[in-house]
């Protein structure tokens, strides 16, 4: 999945640009410009929460929201506003006196972005710290999110509208999901693993599951680390399964969004072939580590009760899953007719003056029903 919705490239050094950057933005570190910013972002919230049937009767359709030409704003949305955002780590860093010097770009399902190095922040005394450089990306985005919220709800249909809804859209949505999920390794990963002054949180977390998995499943004993933790490794392993899940449920969210927006131009089978890559790439991977497990050098022999009960527990679980009957839709053009249809015809011409049955009604079955649309005929004087 890494290498096809996450492509990292080589950056460079913004050290000198950020120095000439902050003196001009370092008023808004002031305790007093933050307690009003947040003021006005939590205004922004409060106003989308009273006005939420309203906003939501505003929100355009899916396929006309994700459309080509909406596609391509929301593109260019994304850019600027991580930008901004790995714009804030660096100058954060670099107010609490750290440096940074690696940015560059990098590509989010698709999408351009930058990627900003501010691994001096380890240098600082203060967590607290260390969580506000975390952080100060999504600080910008809720505050652009504000900005864009008001701007949106003040203005009528036209572009500067719906420009502000794609940015409402990018710096909420992607932020909720992405970057504020300590689940993912982004900006809420960072804030957790210095919040709890673990570093390197989630490799201690996957060496501690692959540890379990040997032990458990395999009767592989695991080899002491001084460097691992010696209590709270039920809470590492945990981290790490939800983590784990937590990425295959970001995956099928992603290829079921490419799949449904490119269904309407014929080419879902691209999204498909993405799927199935990316889910191949996930197994090849998993399979490979357990392989190198098991055939790593060691003294004592592999557990083959451990090995059968695990093998056994797999099987049910996958008989189980394939025995869930899961939804089929198919859209098919259909016309329907009656089974069974009489005609009724007058014997003499007349005219309908009394309608007690209106097309479409359901009329039940008795004499009722056969007197219902029986027309009054008129007696008709031949010419003399």
């Amino acid at each position: 999945m890494r290498s096809l919705l996450y492509v990292r490239l080589p950056g460079w050094d913004p050290e000198a640009v950020l120095a000439r950057l902050y003196p001009l933005v370092r008023w808004i570190y002031h305790p007093t410009t933050v307690t009003l910013t947040l003021l006005f972002v939590i205004s922004s919230w409060v106003l989308l929460a009273v006005q939420f049937d309203t906003f939501t009767a505003q929100m355009p359709e899916f396929q006309q929201f994700f459309s080509w030409p909406n596609l391509l704003y929301l593109w260019i949305t994304l850019g600027t506003c991580k930008v901004i955002h790995e714009f804030g780590h660096g100058l954060s860093c670099k107010h609490f006196g750290g440096e940074c010097h690696a940015m560059g770009v990098m590509l989010l399902v698709f999408s351009p972005c930058l990627y900003c190095d501010v691994s001096d922040s380890w240098m600082l005394k203060s967590k607290w710290q260390r969580i506000a450089i975390g952080a100060a990306g999504m600080y910008i985005e809720v505050v652009i999110s504000a900005i864009a919220i008001y701007i949106w709800w003040n203005t009528q249909s036209g572009l500067i509208h719906h420009l502000c809804l794609n940015i409402f859209f990018v710096t909420t949505i992607t932020t909720v999901i992405w970057n504020a999920n300590p689940l993912m390794r982004f900006d809420g990963y960072y804030m957790m693993s210095d919040f709890l002054e673990i570093p390197n949180l989630r490799p201690k977390a996957d060496r501690l599951l692959r540890d379990w998995f040997g032990w458990y499943c395999l009767g592989i004993e695991a080899k002491p680390d001084p460097f691992m933790p010696e209590s709270g490794r039920a809470g590492f392993v945990m981290f790490a399964i939800a983590a784990g899940l937590y990425r295959w449920f970001i995956l099928a969210a992603i290829m079921v969004f490419l799949y449904t927006v490119l269904k309407p131009y014929g080419l879902q089978s691209i999204g498909i072939a993405l799927a199935v890559v990316s889910i191949v790439t996930i197994l090849f991977n998993l399979v490979l580590n357990i392989y190198k497990q098991v055939t790593a050098p060691r003294i004592e022999p592999l557990s083959r009760p451990k090995i059968a009960i695990s093998l056994g527990l797999l099987v049910t679980v996958i008989a189980c899953t394939m025995a869930v009957p899961l939804p089929l839709h198919i859209e098919a053009m259909f016309l329907i007719e009656p089974h069974d249809v009489r005609h009724v015809y007058t014997p003499v011409p007349g005219r309908l003056e009394n309608r007690p049955v209106q097309p479409g009604d359901q009329v039940p079955l008795g004499p009722n029903a056969r007197h219902a649309h029986q027309p009054r005929a008129r007696t008709r004087t031949a010419p003399p």
